[in-house]
């Protein structure tokens, strides 16, 4: 972004390509998140922290860092699955589910039926 002020001389479009490519550029994580992530980790904040951490374990797996090595999946496709889980996720919080492990499979077919 500062580039792009630094005059009208500079193309800063060129040279915002040139400089990664050259491995001469760190790109700031806090000034450039993206925000498919940040909404993925604020959304597991927000659970109970049993189920944020094996929800959080799931992220992890997906984004490949888990035991067996794969592509990771990108944090919008993670954001959409997600999503999609939430209102399956509340309601067996309200329920009383403070883990994944206590889900029973009558558990996910009543969420089955409710979805569909």
């Amino acid at each position: 972004m500062d580039l792009t002020r630094a005059g009208a001389g500079l193309y800063a479009r060129s040279v915002c390509e040139f400089l990664p490519a050259h491995g001469l550029l760190v790109i700031s994580s806090e000034l450039h998140r993206d925000r498919d992530q940040a909404w993925v980790e604020r959304t597991i904040a927000g659970l109970p922290d049993r189920l944020a951490n094996e929800v959080e374990a799931w992220v992890k797996v997906l984004r490949g860092e888990g035991p067996r090595r794969h592509p990771a999946r990108s944090y919008r496709c993670i954001r959409t699955t997600l999503s999609t889980l939430l209102s399956t996720l509340a309601t067996w919080t309200d329920n009383g589910v403070v883990s994944l492990r206590e889900v029973t499979e009558e558990d996910v077919t009543q969420a089955g039926r409710v979805r569909s």
